[in-house]
């Protein structure tokens, strides 16, 4: 399955980068990661709407350069995280490494909104609720991965 993971360039707007890995999550066999799998999708698309949130802030003034290139460094790492745990899971690695990897990135990112606040209260209060939708998918798979494993795994 083609994912989009936000990938870092300091400086400018430039937005996105593109994960070169193609798998088709629908031609795995059935197992316990397909629809975590299947989830980390919506993952890689509320980042970049965040990100790009982000970046409009920046250029409207509600962010400072320095705060913008301390984020942009950020969604990198969130980036780079959430295709670890993409990777962890097509791999079909243990549980509970995926669930660490899991715990990880929804800390992270729980501290977004306050460590990169916007002086637009329309922006941050978006900034918010796209943050807080991050970690929402980061629990829906930990749940899926929780409730459907199997024992062992």
């Amino acid at each position: 399955m083609k994912r989009v993971f936000a990938a870092v360039i300091l400086g400018a707007a430039l937005l996105a980068g593109c994960r070169t890995t193609t798998v088709n999550p629908n031609a795995l066999p059935p197992t316990f990661y397909t629809s975590a799998a299947k989830t980390m999708d919506a993952f890689s698309t509320i980042l970049v709407n965040a990100q790009s949130l982000f970046t409009t802030a920046y250029q409207d003034g509600f962010v400072t350069a320095g705060q913008y290139q301390a984020g942009m460094k950020v969604f990198g790492q969130i980036a780079a995280s959430g295709e670890a745990i993409d990777v962890s899971i097509l791999a079909a690695d243990s549980q509970a490494s995926i669930l660490a990897k899991i715990d990880s990135l929804a800390s992270q990112i729980a501290t977004m909104p306050q460590a990169f606040a916007i002086k637009n209260p329309q922006s941050q209060a978006a900034f918010t609720a796209l943050t807080n939708s991050l970690v929402a998918v980061l629990r829906a798979v930990q749940s899926q991965l929780t409730t459907t494993a199997p024992a062992g795994k």
